[in-house]
């Protein structure tokens, strides 16, 4: 017989993928033959409440002329928006929250938008930070991790640490 390896990140962000054929690859290491296979996945319905904590923050940009940069951050899921305290000063702020949110199969990310808070003019964008939650819908939680913020243009702007658990309702 032989094997064939399918990478199934694609079907997850797609949940379909069309008949293809893909090389089998013998015991022996050589490659002989090709099966077709098309892909559905149904993923599990999920219900219940997901915390995002959000640790800290390393490398932010200064976008302050004087000073430093007074970072906080707007957590968006699904339709629900929570903000996080301002620490001032400061271009590696330290958090330590914890948000809460309802979740159902709908939700596949969280946005992180950071801003420089300014008393006497509009915040300054400092960037975005797309978290997926496929892994802490599979596995339940998901320990302190480093994302990148990104700005305007995809540039890396710093790093976000943030740790993720699931509570199913279901």
């Amino acid at each position: 017989m032989g094997s064939v390896s399918i990478p199934l990140i694609e079907l997850f962000a797609v949940k379909q993928i069309a008949p293809c054929g893909y090389k089998v690859q013998k015991p022996n290491g050589k490659f002989e033959g090709e099966v077709e296979v098309g892909l559905k996945f149904f993923p599990k319905v999920h219900h219940g409440v997901l915390e995002v904590h959000l640790i800290e923050a390393h490398g932010l940009l200064d976008s302050d002329t004087f000073g430093k940069s007074d970072p906080y951050a707007v957590v968006w899921c699904h339709k629900e928006i929570l903000k996080s305290r301002v620490i001032e000063k400061t271009v590696n702020p330290v958090w330590d929250e914890f948000f809460r949110f309802n979740v159902n199969s709908d939700v596949n990310e969280v946005l992180i938008k950071l801003f420089d808070k300014d008393d006497l003019r509009s915040d300054d964008p400092l960037g975005n930070v797309v978290v997926p939650l496929h892994l802490v819908f599979t596995d339940g939680e998901v320990p302190p991790t480093k994302y990148k913020v990104l700005g305007p243009k995809g540039q890396p702007q710093g790093e976000v640490s943030i740790a993720l658990k699931f509570s199913s309702m279901d």
